[in-house]
């Protein structure tokens, strides 16, 4: 696996309270580094050697941390359609570059144990998959979610309240996956059917019936930070545990 694919082209509008002087989400600090500075040296330790990082809402201020921080791991890719939706901005990316057969796709406010993502990876070799999805089995919140049995996906992602008739079948995903250069023709397929989210071709791609598989990440940390209550529990994490 050498290459990642980072969505950092939302607004993050859920995160208002907590961001007043329009910095990008991915920036804000947690234990005095930024999120993505966190997520990008997560990949570097897993052997990355190539991180495409795809801008658009303040997208300066991203482009600029990235040339200051990681001008020769990291390419920036502006996105002209990121208000449509991530599956967009993944498509702009596709007129930018050649997919690569294999590829790593996570969102820009991912804060996650290295050791997770090296877990990812070791399976993904393992295994003869074109799609892999890691699962926190002990997840409580609302999100998406998958029906797992026998070491397989059931069915297709799909948003669920936990606090209702949790299934013990059912897990909640955490938003990094590896994916196989197959997914491409689904993202066009997606985008055709009025979708938005690059989950949506997850899920079209899911439904053909092609190799997928999942992974239990529970033992590991990670915080998709997507709000402000979810920002502070990642500082009061990082701040006891991995601050230097």
């Amino acid at each position: 696996m050498k290459t990642a694919i980072v969505l950092a082209a939302g607004k993050g509008s859920r995160m208002k309270l907590a961001n007043r002087n329009k910095i990008p989400k991915s920036l804000l600090a947690v234990a005095d580094i930024p999120i993505l500075e966190r997520l990008i040296n997560s990949l570097l330790e897993n052997d990355i050697k190539k991180i495409y990082i795809i801008v658009g809402h303040l997208k300066e201020k991203i482009i600029s941390f990235i040339y200051d921080k990681f001008p020769s791991i990291c390419e920036t890719i502006i996105s002209k359609n990121y208000l449509k939706g991530p599956i967009y901005s993944f498509n702009d990316l596709l007129d930018e570059i050649n997919l690569p057969i294999e590829f790593l796709l996570c969102p820009a406010d991912l804060i996650i144990d290295p050791m997770g993502i090296k877990k990812m990876f070791t399976y993904y070799e393992l295994k003869d998959t074109d799609l892999l999805v890691p699962i926190d089995k002990n997840a409580n919140l609302k999100g998406l979610t998958i029906k797992i049995e026998e070491n397989k996906i059931f069915g297709t992602i799909k948003k669920y309240n936990f606090t209702n008739n949790k299934s013990k079948n059912d897990a909640k995903i955490i938003p990094i996956v590896i994916c196989s250069k197959k997914i491409e023709p689904y993202v066009e397929l997606a985008m055709n059917s009025g979708l938005k989210r690059f989950v949506d071709a997850m899920n079209l791609f899911l439904e053909n019936n092609n190799s997928s598989h999942y992974i239990d990440l529970t033992p590991h940390f990670w915080f998709d930070v997507d709000n402000r209550e979810i920002l502070e529990k990642a500082r009061t994490y990082c701040n006891k545990h991995l601050s230097s």
